[in-house]
């Protein structure tokens, strides 16, 4: 998985993030059996689907938009395909298949994240005033991190 992500487009891979952060800071508390996985999983799955050359930078909020949709069907469905093993629900071995309350639960996260697509404001979710203040704090640590990230990636791009 690791190698599958270092061969993503940039902006492929901030649209993850942003449907990272916003599970994190708005869906997870709906539902204790969602994680991070199950959401790195479904954007997998999307990525599977996408052409290459739909990953530019003015694309980005419609492609997040679709992945907020993507997901939203899958959660809908209770059914996440485990990404190496198709034949494998996550959903299923975490135990919600068969807990009805489970379940429900999860079919309102993928209510809300249908309703933050069709309010139009997924991108406004993704700005955190205290992540902001620490990067304009600490500009220069900031740009520190991101030049060290960016390295492994210059084979890449």
């Amino acid at each position: 998985e690791v190698q599958l992500a270092n061969m993503l487009p940039l902006q492929a891979r901030l649209c993850y993030l942003g449907l990272k952060v916003i599970f994190k800071k708005k869906l997870k508390i709906l539902s204790a059996d969602l994680k991070s996985y199950h959401m790195l999983t479904i954007f997998l799955w999307f990525m599977e689907k996408q052409d290459p050359q739909s990953w530019c930078e003015d694309r980005a909020s419609q492609m997040l938009e679709y992945l907020f949709l993507e997901a939203a069907d899958a959660l809908e469905s209770i059914n996440i395909p485990h990404y190496f093993i198709r034949s494998v629900n996550l959903l299923d071995l975490c135990g919600v298949l068969g807990d009805n309350k489970r379940s429900e639960c999860i079919k309102k996260v993928a209510s809300r994240m249908r309703r933050m697509v069709n309010n139009g404001n997924l991108t406004s979710l993704l700005y955190d005033p205290l992540v902001h203040r620490r990067i304009v704090i600490n500009a220069e640590k900031h740009q520190r991190v991101i030049n060290a990230r960016m390295e492994p990636m210059k084979n890449v791009l």
